[in-house]
């Protein structure tokens, strides 16, 4: 009887084996459909980051919250100031007029790249035209 019970407990750890090598492919499975996912979309960054709280773009029709807010509309930013000023003044390393922006960027990396590529595009062919 001895040998058969023997026999039972390599089966079970052959099955306990089996399931968490299982288990484990699953798990590096999702972790790299996670990994490829595609950037976020930079509108859904700029209000997700409260972006839109103080800031318009009303060139993608993008009001800001506040309406008693003085911080500029950012539809012709792109063409105001070159891609490294984003950076800083996002990260307040820099100042403009005197004063560094009011509130430093707390998202992740992907997020402030997304936020970054989609400023510098931000040109208003109205603003170009005067």
């Amino acid at each position: 009887m001895n040998k058969q019970n023997t026999g039972g407990c390599k089966m079970n750890k052959i099955r306990i084996i089996s399931i968490i090598a299982m288990a484990s492919f699953f798990i590096s499975f999702l972790v790299n459909i996670n990994a490829q996912k595609p950037p976020d979309d930079p509108i859904k960054v700029f209000k997700d980051k409260k972006c839109s709280s103080c800031h318009s773009i009303k060139l993608v029709k993008i009001e800001r919250k506040n309406k008693k807010s003085k911080a500029p509309d950012l539809s012709n930013v792109g063409a105001e100031h070159e891609p490294d000023f984003f950076m800083d003044w996002l990260l307040k390393n820099t100042e403009q007029s005197g004063k560094k922006h009011p509130i430093k960027f707390n998202g992740t990396d992907e997020e402030f790249a997304t936020l970054l590529g989609f400023l510098v595009t931000l040109r208003d062919p109205q603003k170009e035209q005067e």
